[in-house]
């Protein structure tokens, strides 16, 4: 079974920030950016 993982934040979806995070959880999962 893939683990979903949803990555929010509310300095926008091109902030340095949220991409770090995406990169850290890549491998564990289904990652979707909102």
């Amino acid at each position: 079974m893939v683990k979903t993982i949803l990555v929010t934040n509310d300095d926008g979806v091109y902030s340095p920030g949220l991409k770090l995070l995406y990169e850290a959880v890549k491998g564990l999962g289904k990652v979707y950016v909102v």
